[in-house]
C-alpha cells in the first residue's frame, strides 16, 4: 500500500511494522509511530487552516481509536462530536465543537463510560498521512470519520438521543 512506502521512507528495510495497540495499524514503532504520525497531523492543522477544516474530525477519530490514553468522559464527548459533525455539523466550518456543546461537558457531566469495540474501524491514521492537498486531506479525514463511527456503531443511539435532548433547535436544523 502507499502508505507503507510513505512510513517507510528513512526507515532501512529492516525497519519491523508493529501494530498499534489503540487502532491496529501496522506502522514502524507500534503505539510510539502512530502518536508520531497524529503529531504530524495536528502540527498540520495548526500550520495550515487549509488543513486544519477538519481537525476536530480528526482529534475525534484517534480519540476513538486510542481510549486506553484518555478519561472516562472522553469517549462520550468525542462519539458526539463525531455523530454532531457526520450528522448535524457546519462540514465547511473550521472544525471548532460548538460552544452548547463545550458548555454540557465542563465540570463532570452525567455520560455513561461507554466500552470501546474490538474493532475500532479500518481506516487510521496512516491512511490519512501524507497527503498533498488539503482536498484529500479532508476526504480521507471524512473516510475515517466513517469507519470510526461504524465501529462505534453500538453507542450510535445513544450519542443521536444524547443529540436530539441538548442540542439547541437551530443547531438540528442545520447539516442534513
Amino acid at each position: 500500500m502507499q502508505w507503507q512506502k510513505t512510513l517507510q521512507k528513512g526507515h532501512s528495510d529492516n525497519t519491523e511494522l508493529k501494530p498499534c495497540s489503540g487502532c491496529g495499524a501496522l506502522l514502524p514503532g507500534g503505539d510510539g509511530g502512530c502518536q508520531e504520525l497524529f503529531n504530524q497531523l495536528l502540527a498540520r492543522d495548526y500550520t495550515n487552516p487549509l488543513f486544519g477544516s477538519v481537525h476536530m474530525l480528526a482529534v475525534d477519530c484517534h480519540s476513538l481509536q486510542h481510549p486506553e490514553n484518555h478519561g472516562y468522559k472522553s469517549n462520550s464527548v468525542h462519539l458526539l462530536s463525531l455523530c454532531w459533525q457526520l450528522e448535524h455539523g457546519d462540514k465547511s466550518g473550521p472544525g471548532v465543537m460548538p460552544k452548547w456543546m463545550r458548555q454540557e461537558f465542563d465540570g463532570r457531566p452525567a455520560v455513561p463510560k461507554l466500552e470501546p469495540p474490538k474493532n475500532r474501524g479500518q481506516v487510521t491514521i496512516v491512511d490519512v498521512h501524507g497527503v498533498t492537498t488539503p482536498a484529500e486531506h479532508g476526504e480521507r479525514v471524512r473516510r475515517w470519520a466513517a469507519s470510526v463511527w461504524e465501529a462505534w456503531s453500538a453507542h450510535q443511539a445513544w450519542a443521536r438521543q444524547w443529540l436530539a435532548e441538548k442540542m439547541p433547535q437551530e443547531e438540528s436544523r442545520r447539516g442534513r
